[in-house]
């Protein structure tokens, strides 16, 4: 029983997260097309990509490394865009929100 309740803890906090990242508006009036925190990840991520801000492109589309960068890093990285964008393989995090949330490593990991 005390598993679940862990489980359950960690999947909590997982989704607040996600949450608080999908909603930070720190950087929105520094920014030309304003604040959109672009990110893919899943409790179950392998590796962690931490980038800086995304240029316009990634913005647009709202799909973090969707640029010639990404394009660069995947080549780079030797690996397919299905892997690369699959969540559970591989979390990909603004830098950002690392700074804007100092203490975040001690608060969720």
């Amino acid at each position: 029983m005390r598993l679940f309740f862990v489980i359950l803890f960690e999947y909590f906090v997982f989704l607040t997260l996600k949450k608080e990242i999908s909603k930070c508006t720190i950087c929105k009036t520094k920014l030309e097309l304003g604040s959109r925190p672009v990110q893919s990840f899943h409790k179950n991520s392998k590796i962690a990509i931490i980038g800086q801000a995304p240029g316009k492109a990634v913005h647009l589309s709202g799909i973090p490394w969707d640029d010639k960068s990404g394009n660069n890093l995947r080549k780079w990285l030797g690996i397919s865009d299905e892997t690369f964008y699959n969540p559970e393989e591989i979390a990909l995090i603004p830098m950002e929100i690392l700074f804007h949330y100092p203490n975040l490593e001690k608060k969720y990991f």
